[in-house]
């Protein structure tokens, strides 16, 4: 059934006060208009108080006169005051639900958006599938879309212009336009349309093409089940063939597909505990600042507590989250043992409070401490002033000629730490080193504004720079396990990658080129489910996008396997799986799909069916 296309102009117009509305259904007899009666005759033949009552007789009730309160009685009142109120609500949103223009295939709209969302209408037969996709907006996530079914219940909120829906329901829906930032009174254009649109008997042949494809009975042959993600699994039978897979490997990059996936971290964290375990790899660096972390491993050797020490330095993505609790309570536990799982970080950004509030009066006490250029008094002017002002986050208010003066003497103070360090015992030349690439890293960070379009590449190049140092250098002939985003691990970024990342340079590749083999990259992905920021209200959650093409994902042909959780090899492909060496789509990065020949950029995929939103831990 083609929806039908109405002769009016696109307009926008704000969305109807679903959730109260639909909060009171069970309440609500009957609207005065036809569309409103079909929908709720089921309750108006409902018997109250021994009769039937209609909807005009319902109408004449809810009125204030003393006939009505000496029938109904004094208790009903209230009652039939709220359902009258109801009924003038009801009416509103049928009829605004019916004004809005229809967008149908073939015919894309175009619109521009501030603060107010805009809506369209789908009329739409259970059965059929829907994917609608736009263009749009200051970049991605500024626009995202939500898709109201016939009741008014949410079914996905789509954290980009795109969405796609199995319907369950014959109906007229609804697809709201939102702004990320409702604030934001910039306008932002943008183009939205159907992009597909298939019947039912299309739809159930996609699904037994997808189901019978030679792709996925390799995937269910070739591909490692991960048979839990529970924090107590320590039984890693499942993991073994993963073993041969990384091989010697030195460094193993753990990436994930959003800082926003629960399922993820509980992924990884049993990767971690199976890597520590079983492989003997005894280093575990995040993607969080490089003096940060040094100072939460030095708190968690001295017994602090484990999350608490987290959050004063990791990132609060992870620190903050439940799920990765149970990770934190393990590195802490593992400190006091005989194999501990030494805590780093690689990022040159500054990370926690330990930074904000330790490192310039560290760094001043080693510099006067090591009578380094005569206890820094040959320092530029006010050199001491400007890196207090950019550690507390005055940045915005320093001079790009003093952060930049303050980069060069940061270079300087790490040539003088570096020479010092080898002078001194093992342990002392070791702190004085890392203090010469903490001050590298920083150097690097304020020569570089966040706001520059150099930023990410700068940024990747010296986290890779970090990690090289911290294997050559501060953990020689140590295994160390990295915990990063799909875009800072994987190698050769692909194109399309790099235009949502940000850059073209990753740390994954540099690490590549330094070792070679010896790094292995296993990158994320998920099928379905939903995603959420630990920062963000239960309101903010979004919906994974699970057929986004029509062709057949990676994600799609994994799903169709039946497996929940899997790792799949992409190194040394088994006969039959050159497909996997041809472009094929796959989603690295927040959920959206790029097209790429995976093994240029990553070692093995972590495959996940669904993936479940980050939860705060309670304040």
């Amino acid at each position: 059934m083609r929806p039908r296309l109405l002769s009016r102009p696109c307009v926008s117009a704000q969305p109807p006060r679903v959730a109260a509305a639909r909060s009171l259904t069970d309440l609500t007899p009957v609207a005065p208009n036809e569309r409103s009666q079909a929908l709720f005759s089921g309750w108006s033949n409902r018997k109250q108080r021994g009769r039937i009552m209609s909807a005009e007789q319902l109408q004449r009730a809810s009125t204030f006169r003393p006939a009505c309160h000496r029938h109904a009685g004094p208790g009903w009142l209230p009652i039939l005051l709220l359902v009258g109120a109801c009924l003038g609500s009801l009416a509103q949103q049928g009829s605004a639900q019916d004004s809005l223009p229809v967008l149908l295939p073939g015919h894309p709209v175009e619109g521009v958006i501030t603060r107010q969302p805009h809506a369209y209408g789908l009329n739409l037969v259970a059965g059929q599938f829907l994917r609608v996709r736009g263009e749009g907006g200051a970049g991605y996530g500024d626009v995202y879309l939500r898709l109201l079914g016939p009741r008014g219940d949410t079914l996905q909120r789509s954290h980009a212009l795109m969405l796609s829906q199995a319907v369950q329901e014959t109906g007229r829906y609804r697809l709201e336009i939102h702004r990320w930032d409702e604030q934001d009174s910039v306008a932002r254009r943008y183009t939205i349309r159907v992009d597909e649109l298939l019947s039912p008997a299309r739809y159930a042949a996609r699904l037994d093409s997808l189901r019978s494809d030679p792709r996925v009975a390799w995937l269910a042959q070739h591909a490692i089940p991960m048979r839990s993600l529970a924090s107590d699994d320590d039984d890693f039978t499942d993991l073994q063939p993963l073993r041969e897979a990384i091989g010697d490997a030195r460094v193993v990059l753990l990436g994930e597909e959003s800082h926003a996936s629960g399922t993820t971290i509980r992924a990884n964290s049993r990767l971690i505990r199976f890597l520590h375990q079983e492989m003997g790899f005894d280093v575990m660096a995040f993607e969080s600042g490089l003096y940060d972390m040094w100072k939460v491993w030095q708190l968690i050797q001295a017994g602090h507590e484990p999350g608490d020490a987290m959050r004063q330095g990791l990132f609060g993505t992870w620190s903050y989250a439940v799920d990765f609790q149970p990770l934190a309570r393990y590195l802490g536990q593992q400190a006091i043992g005989p194999h501990p799982l030494e805590v780093s970080g690689v990022d040159c950004q500054l990370t926690g409070r330990l930074s904000r509030q330790q490192l310039v009066s560290e760094l001043r006490e080693l510099v006067a401490r090591e009578h380094i250029g005569e206890e820094g008094r040959n320092l530029v002017a006010g050199f001491w002033t400007t890196l207090s002002g950019f550690m507390s986050g005055t940045r915005d208010s320093l001079s790009t000629r003093a952060q930049q003066d303050a980069s060069s003497d940061l270079q300087w103070l790490a040539e003088r730490l570096a020479d010092a360090g080898g002078t001194r015992t093992a342990a002392e030349g070791r702190t004085l080193r890392l203090w010469a690439q903490v001050s590298r890293s920083l150097a690097e960070y304020m020569a570089t504004p966040v706001t520059s379009e150099a930023y990410g590449d700068h940024r990747d190049r010296q986290m890779a720079q970090n990690l090289v140092w911290l294997a050559r250098e501060y953990f020689p002939r140590r295994k160390i396990i990295v915990w990063a985003a799909n875009p800072h691990v994987i190698r050769q970024n692909a194109a399309e990658v790099v235009t949502m990342a940000g850059h073209t340079v990753t740390m994954g590749q540099g690490v590549w080129e330094a070792f070679g083999g010896r790094s292995f990259v296993i990158a994320a992905t998920a099928y379905s489910g939903q995603f959420r920021w630990t920062a963000q209200p239960p309101s903010m959650t979004y919906t994974v996008v699970s057929d986004q093409d029509s062709t057949f994902e990676l994600e799609e042909l994994l799903a169709a396997t039946g497996l929940e959780q899997a790792v799949v090899p992409l190194r040394n492909v088994p006969p039959g799986g050159d497909w996997l060496r041809s472009p094929i789509l796959s989603r690295p990065w927040n959920y959206q799909s790029f097209l790429s020949a995976w093994p240029d950029h990553a070692d093995a995929i972590l495959f996940m069916r669904a993936a479940t939103p980050r939860t705060r831990i309670p304040r």
